[in-house]
This record gives C-alpha cells, structure tokens and sequence, in this order.
C-alpha cells in the first residue's frame, strides 16, 4: 500500500514539468526563422511606343465647318488698276481782299464833332424854345430825331413843326430843355435834387428814355428820412412804377422816425395805405397805428370821409 502511494506521488512530480511547460510554450511566440523569404517582384508593365488612338471628332464640328467655302489652291492674281489724273487742276478758291475795320472813338468823335457845330450855331436849321420862353436852343433836325421819338414824330410825321424855323415846347422849362439837350450832344448829364423835377417833366416829354433812367437812380441813392415825402410825392408823378415801389419801401422801413418827426402828415394817399396795410410793420401796437392814421386824415380834411377802424 505504501509503495503505491509514493508510486503515487512520484508520477504527479513527474507531470508538473510536462504541464507547466506546455503552459509557457503557449505564452510565447513562435520565433520568426534566420532567413525569410522575399515576395516575388512583379513583372514591368508592357509601355507600347505608339501613341493610342485620338477617339474621332464629333459629327456637329465637322458640320460647322462644312459651311465655309473652300479656298483656292492659289491666291487670285491681282491686276494693278491705272490711276486717273485730272486733266484740270482743282479751282482754289480765291481769298477776299476785303476787311472790314471798326473804330471805337469813331461815334464820340462825330458826337463831339455835332456838339461843337451847335455851340457855334453852324448848320443849324431848327431852334427849339422852352414852354416858359425863357430859354432858346439852336440845334439840328436830323440830331434831335436819332435821339428822341417825340422829335422823330414831329419832324418826319408831316406835322407843321417839320417846316417850321422855330418851335416852341409846351410843358417844358428852360432848365430841364437844357438837360436834355446837352445829353443828346454830349451823351452825358448832370443831375442834383433842386433841377431833378425839371429834368423829369422834360424826359418824360420829350421821350429821351436814358435821362429817366439817370433820375431814378438819383431818386433812389439820395432819398433820406429828410426828403423822402418830397421824393415819393415826385416820383408818383413822373417815375416808373417800379421806383415809386422802391420809394414807398423805404417809407415803410423809416416810418417810425417818420411819425416822430410828423413828416408822414404829408405822405400821399397810396404812400399811407401801403405802409398801413404792410404785414412787416414793426413797432407800432394797433392803437398807436389807429391814432397815427387819424391824425393824417385830420391833416387835411379833403382825404376821405371814412376813417380806418381801431
């Protein structure tokens, strides 16, 4: 029994190696051998030395040139036409010998030239007096007629005056006929405030439309609070419209000094109901425009029954 039991153990001893080992074996991985062997290396491809084939054209561009026409083979020759020269050389045409030239002074000259005759007397063949007979003025026809309608009118219109020596002008002072006048001969004035009505009255008679122009920018730069009454009283009378509008503006504008020197008693009719119904009068309530507008009309008793209400 003993030796059955040791023969026992003795055989388990003996397999432990034998499983052990087998457990490392399996652990471990097989070693690769000294020489491997290569993969085969495969065969270059075979490169043809002819190109492939270009697949054909498509049958729509052989279409679009089908409709080309074909060329020659050889250029047509070209046959050098002759010139034709002119049997005629061309007719030039021929410069002008004539200029024409202008002098500026020219029209002064001969203005100065008719003043000088007139100052003499020389060729005169008309002699015009003012309407007061205080004054008379040897002048010439065709002078007086370049300047003014009113002479034009009444020296080649058929009138009596045409074949008449002496001609007197009704209307029309010595000193504003004198103004005028030495305007035509001379083309220049000289006007002031004191001869301004004169020369007015005999513009606007006579027709000479440059002296009307000079007196109402005379009226215009010189009026004052002073003697603007006198100065829209005039040119009421004789000047534009649109000088009497400049005038009545600057009453407007000046009319507070106005009734605080009492000047604006004497303003005209228009001049007052311009300035009263003016939207842009300033400083005056409607009490003090009530008492002012009453006073003027008391001023005079002949403006008007109706009073304006406060």
């Amino acid at each position: 029994m003993e030796s059955s039991g040791e023969g026992g153990k003795l055989h388990r001893k003996l397999s432990l190696p034998a499983r052990f080992g087998s457990r490392v074996s399996l652990r471990r991985s097989p070693k690769p051998s000294a020489k491997t062997s290569k993969p085969p290396t495969p065969d270059p491809p075979d490169i043809s030395l002819k190109p492939p084939a270009l697949p054909p054209k498509p049958a729509r561009t052989t279409k679009l040139y089908s409709n080309l026409p074909e060329l020659p083979s050889k250029p047509p020759e070209l046959t050098p036409k002759p010139l034709k020269l002119a049997s005629k050389a061309p007719e030039l045409i021929p410069k002008p010998n004539t200029q024409r030239f202008s002098s500026n002074e020219h029209a002064a000259a001969i203005l100065q030239g008719c003043e000088h005759l007139r100052s003499d007397a020389t060729l005169c063949d008309v002699t015009l007096e003012s309407g007061d007979g205080s004054e008379t003025f040897p002048v010439h026809r065709v002078i007086m007629a370049s300047a003014s309608e009113y002479f034009r009118a009444m020296f080649t219109g058929g009138m009596k005056e045409q074949q008449e020596g002496l001609v007197k002008l009704p209307g029309v002072s010595g000193r504003g006929l004198r103004t005028i006048i030495d305007f035509i001969y001379r083309g220049g004035v000289t006007l002031d405030l004191d001869c301004l009505r004169d020369t007015l009255e005999a513009a606007n008679h006579l027709q000479v439309v440059p002296v009307l122009t000079f007196c109402s920018q005379l009226l215009n730069s010189k009026v004052t609070v002073e003697n603007c009454v006198e100065v829209e009283r005039l040119s009421s009378e004789l000047c534009p419209e649109e000088v009497q509008a400049q005038v009545r503006e600057f009453i407007r504008q000046n009319f507070s000094a106005l009734v605080q020197s009492g000047r604006y008693l004497r303003l005209s009719e228009r001049c007052m109901n311009h300035v009263l119904e003016s939207h842009a009068l300033r400083g005056f309530t409607e009490a003090e425009l009530y008492r002012a507008a009453r006073d003027w009309l008391d001023a005079d008793g002949g403006r008007g029954a109706s009073t304006p209400s406060p």
